[in-house]
């Protein structure tokens, strides 16, 4: 498996998590974003579930995890795991959701059951075929050679029990379990044996799908009606919840514990995405609490961010990635 765009933590999650390290803890929002939050990563764990299962898939495909590509005036389509080779494309959407799924085909509905409370949800089999459409619109676009497009709907909860109205071949042709998944595909080398693409189209169109793809990046603090003014700011040790930080010989110093962190406020930087994605030195202090100005220039310096303007109106962007391996994670 050839990972062109691999599994990458989402960048919705580490804002609500940011929110939740900001907000007081009597916030009214944080209910709601605590229950985001976990079917947020019930969903990434689902998909990083496949990983173990995708190593039995025989042939090999350029994978992409999270992919969503431009469509039309303004709009978007995502697509949870990609996977690509000379003769055809595999979309899978994942689905980690715990009881009963009953997939309504007449009503095109998905429909949960848990508790003895059901639940509806959208029809991932109307969402597939959609992503086919658009897809198909992608490659005409790029003048590339039409390819075929095999969907599968993956159930990633090992617990989930599956079931169907009437058509039953529908169902274990469409869904599959996770463990099933590889088995399913290697199956389909027999029914996809002619290259569509030749060895610079392939490449052409795994570059494209890169350098097209759009990461979605809401505004958390609208989201939920939360004023910046909400936030606690500072450099907060991450042992004592809410107690600022203080600068201190090349440490940030907590006045509570006594720990001690050269790189506290990089944390800080990646938790001011939530306001902005870009940072001035000025924005940076008061954000920080930092005095001085050439601490401040030294400390965004070491992170070799991109910035713009000159040295006195210089704003430096916040690559949440390069961050984010920063602090190891």
């Amino acid at each position: 498996m050839f990972k062109q765009k691999d599994y990458s933590f989402p960048f919705s999650i580490r804002q609500k998590e940011s929110l939740l390290i900001r907000l007081p803890p009597d916030h009214p929002a944080r209910n709601h974003i605590e229950e985001d939050l976990r079917i947020a990563y019930a969903g990434y764990h689902g998909e990083r579930s496949l990983l173990y299962h995708l190593n039995f898939v025989e042939q090999d495909y350029h994978f992409f995890h999270d992919l969503r590509l431009p469509w039309k005036n303004g709009y978007h389509f995502q697509i949870d795991i990609l996977l690509l080779s000379p003769a055809c494309m595999i979309i899978l959407e994942v689905k980690n959701i715990a009881g009963e799924l009953f997939f309504d085909q007449k009503a095109e509905q998905l429909i949960r059951t848990k508790d003895s409370t059901k639940e509806a949800f959208p029809y991932p089999i109307t969402q597939l075929e959609r992503h086919i459409f658009q897809l198909q619109q992608f490659l005409h676009r790029h003048q590339l050679p039409p390819l075929p497009i095999i969907p599968f709907v993956v159930s990633a909860k090992s617990s989930s029990v599956l079931a169907t109205d009437s058509n039953h071949d529908f169902l274990f042709d469409s869904v599959v379990r996770s463990a099933n998944l590889p088995f399913k595909i290697n199956k389909l080398k027999t029914a996809y044996t002619q290259n569509i693409l030749s060895t610079s189209q392939l490449e052409k169109l795994s570059y494209l799908l890169l350098e097209s793809h759009t990461p979605f990046i809401q505004n958390q603090l609208r989201k939920y009606n939360i004023s910046v003014t909400d936030l606690m700011t500072g450099v907060l040790c991450d042992h004592c919840y809410g107690t600022q930080m203080h600068r201190v010989r090349g440490y940030w110093t907590c006045p509570h514990c006594g720990s001690r962190n050269a790189d506290a406020h990089i944390q800080a930087l990646a938790d001011f995405c939530l306001i902005n994605q870009q940072i001035t030195n000025q924005q940076f202090r008061n954000f920080t609490h930092l005095d001085s100005i050439s601490i401040a220039s030294k400390l965004l310096s070491s992170l070799h961010l991109r910035y713009s303007g000159t040295y006195k109106n210089r704003s430096y962007f916040l690559d949440i990635d390069r961050l984010s391996n920063r602090l190891g994670l």
